[in-house]
């Protein structure tokens, strides 16, 4: 049996606590960790690259547009520029594909996993089909006290959840939309998508008396720190499968952070979904569901580069996210 750290079992609680009270935002500005010699390696001349940062933003404010407050970065002429919401709606692209990062990334590490992401995901694609490719960077910066940083993040989770529902809600009912997810991330996509239902996620919802528009978006939950039964009737997340066109699960059996997520709550002993997959798939519609078991390619990993160095896992996202526009 492995023996763990103190603060890496605090680590593992932020894979299962719900709701708690959010701490302060992380109030770096992501423009400044990045320094102007970083480039996006393998940029495709018809894609475009982009950061939506909410490091800065507490809580929700009721009496703004969520989008109108998050940061925006788009990568020109070799360096990040500060941009805005009317210029990012106003790139038109073939697809959007969004990249969700997990849990203790500070700002400069969310562009490098974001850059891994796309290199990996669109830079093989060899169509001429365009993509805007989006690093999210939310405030996951460890912060100090483990304990303190677990219960912080936990709670960001549902907030980030709705800000990611507020922006994708603002888009055409047309737009092919992929979402790309990793541990914690994962979790914030599935939530996302539970919100662009009309459902409530502790006390987040989108009406605004206005429908929701039909947005079908593809996703990939890679090793989600999220409880398996969420999707079930019932379930925190249960509308996630509803809205999304297609869902990949890949999973870890030997991820050696996700085994303890039992230890969470010794009662109901719940298991992570990026551990064990989802057992009842068959209570999803027909075709939504996909897995795949990660486990003997990667062996006991919780890195996110290893999935992407693993062309069998990080193909099979590619298909699910680009194909059939973008599949070589």
């Amino acid at each position: 049996m492995i023996r763990l750290s103190k603060h890496l079992f605090f680590l593992l609680l932020i894979l299962s606590v719900t709701f708690v009270r959010i701490g302060r935002a992380d109030s770096s500005a992501e423009l400044s960790s990045w320094p102007d010699s970083a480039c996006a390696t393998g940029l495709r001349p018809q894609d475009s690259l982009w950061l939506i940062g909410t490091r800065h933003l507490g809580c929700p404010d009721p009496d703004l547009p969520p989008s109108e407050s998050f940061q925006y970065l788009r990568y020109e002429g070799q360096n990040w520029q500060e941009s805005h919401f009317p210029d990012f709606q106003n790139d038109h692209r073939d697809m959007t594909v969004f990249y969700i990062h997990g849990n203790r990334v500070d700002s400069g590490q969310a562009f490098s996993r974001g850059r891994e992401a796309y290199e990996a995901l669109v830079q093989p694609a060899h169509q001429p089909t365009a993509v805007r490719f989006v690093v999210w960077s939310w405030p996951s910066t460890q912060i100090h006290g483990p304990k303190r940083d677990v219960l912080t993040k936990a709670a960001r989770t549902n907030v980030e959840s709705y800000y990611l529902a507020s922006l994708l809600a603002q888009f055409p009912p047309e737009t092919e939309v992929g979402l790309f997810g990793f541990s914690f991330g994962a979790r914030i996509i599935s939530g996302s998508l539970h919100l662009l239902s009309g459902s409530d996620l502790c006390g987040y919802r989108l009406a605004n008396g206005d429908p929701l528009p039909v947005l079908h978006p593809r996703a990939v939950l890679t090793a989600a720190a999220m409880d398996r039964t969420w999707w079930l009737p019932g379930g925190f997340h249960s509308q996630c499968p509803a809205v999304a066109d297609s869902l990949l699960v890949q999973f870890n059996p030997n991820d050696p952070v996700l085994k303890l997520y039992p230890r969470i709550d010794r009662h109901s002993r719940p298991q992570a979904l990026g551990y064990t997959g989802f057992p009842w798939a068959g209570t999803l519609d027909a075709g939504t569901l996909q897995q795949q078991n990660a486990g003997c390619r990667l062996g006991k990993t919780h890195d996110v580069s290893k999935y992407f160095d693993a062309p069998e896992i990080i193909g099979r996202a590619r298909q699910v996210l680009l194909d059939p526009p973008l599949l070589p």
